[in-house]
């Protein structure tokens, strides 16, 4: 389980999570080596392969982290890294731009309709 601080890959410092939904985790973090000289804010996308996690799981999250290399639009988070964290648990990570928003789930929990 990964926790706030934490850095991944040298380069990915974990700040704080944003879901998780028992296949998946997402957390925010900073990119430590971002191109523009700054750190830059990013969301990883964890798997965490065995229990309910099958090969059918890990191909999707293999299959989307191929798609997102390939795309190139403003409203599409940029691919930016994928990676095995360990080769003992088999942690995958997705590395995608973040882009802010409002969460649809925090406006429904306040009562905004649509």
């Amino acid at each position: 389980m990964l926790q706030a601080e934490q850095i991944l890959q040298d380069r990915y410092q974990i700040q704080r999570q944003l879901g998780n939904n028992g296949i998946r985790q997402t957390w925010l973090a900073l990119d430590l080596q971002a191109s523009d000289g700054e750190n830059s804010t990013v969301v990883v996308k964890l798997l965490a392969f065995g229990g309910t996690v099958q090969w059918d799981d890990l191909k999707l999250f293999e299959r989307e982290a191929q798609i997102l290399k390939q795309l190139n639009h403003p409203r599409i988070p940029r691919y930016i890294d994928y990676f095995c964290i360990d080769d003992r648990t088999l942690w995958f990570a997705l590395i995608q731009e973040y882009i802010p928003g409002e969460s649809l789930k925090e406006k429904l929990a306040i009562g905004e309709r649509f």
